[in-house]
């Protein structure tokens, strides 16, 4: 009986945490369908007006594009460092390695803010302050951590002797890496690949202190306008369309992928 009492206890206090969780997302959802030009609820009705005022904003969808341009170049650089690096951790010993995997990892770490008033400083004094390249360095920094962690979770799953077999039958270890071990970590590569999009198209800290007035980037945007306006809602219909993105990649992600057994 007690076993019950606890599973039952258990299930209840999961489920209310989910709903305490989705709770803002849902208020957003409802203030983004009312046609009131100032948040209440409950709503006043149902419309799209705000919608279509965001898709028609150019101001935002200049902002779309700018975290859209970096998230991706970020990806990209990220990939083809943390591709490597991920290996070598886990394939080779060399000295300082842990203290090298903790560096890698360190931008999870650290508070943002403190980062990026180091890269206030930094940038200030390099002339990049502002600057697009340098945005997009300094999102590098935050995706490669998560292509790091994702490819180190995927190669804990390969077999080597399937590398070795691969070698004894001619195979050069540069073949055997593309044709065997890469096809097999591509779940985890895809998976950091998507977080590390998804975390730097949604920062607000990193990009608030080093993006400057050429370069604002969606959530930035998004941040500038309810500072100065207060609830905007065309800002909060484009935050709606943000998520309800993310959402469809993470149900896309765990049906192809499976990609919670890589947390």
């Amino acid at each position: 009986m007690s076993e019950k009492v606890f599973n039952y206890s258990t299930t209840i206090l999961a489920y209310l945490v989910l709903f305490f969780l989705l709770l803002p997302i849902a208020m957003i959802i409802v203030g983004a369908v009312n046609p009131a030009p100032i948040f209440s609820f409950p709503p006043k009705g149902v419309s799209l007006v705000w919608f279509n005022t965001f898709l028609q904003s150019k101001e935002y969808q200049s902002a779309i594009r700018v975290s859209t341009v970096v998230a991706s170049y970020a990806v990209v650089i990220g990939l083809f460092a943390g591709i490597p690096a991920a290996f070598a951790l886990d394939r080779y010993q060399f000295a300082a390695k842990n203290i090298v995997h903790s560096l890698f990892l360190s931008s999870m770490m650290l508070p943002r803010v403190i980062w990026a008033i180091g890269l206030l400083q930094f940038y200030s004094n390099l002339k990049m302050l502002g600057s697009l390249i340098g945005l997009i360095l300094a999102h590098v920094m935050m995706v490669m951590p998560y292509v790091i962690r994702m490819v180190l979770a995927s190669l804990s799953f390969v077999n080597r002797d399937l590398e070795t077999a691969a070698q004894s039958l001619g195979a050069t270890p540069r073949r055997s890496f593309l044709e065997i071990t890469l096809p097999l970590v591509l779940p985890g590569i895809i998976v950091g690949a998507v977080l590390g999009f998804v975390v730097s198209f949604t920062d607000t800290v990193i990009a608030v202190f080093i993006s400057g007035v050429r370069n604002i980037t969606f959530p930035v945007r998004i941040y500038v306008q309810q500072r100065g306006q207060g609830l905007d809602p065309v800002a909060i219909a484009g935050s709606v369309i943000v998520i309800l993105v993310i959402f469809m990649i993470e149900i896309i992600g765990e049906k192809l992928f499976k990609w919670s057994r890589f947390m």
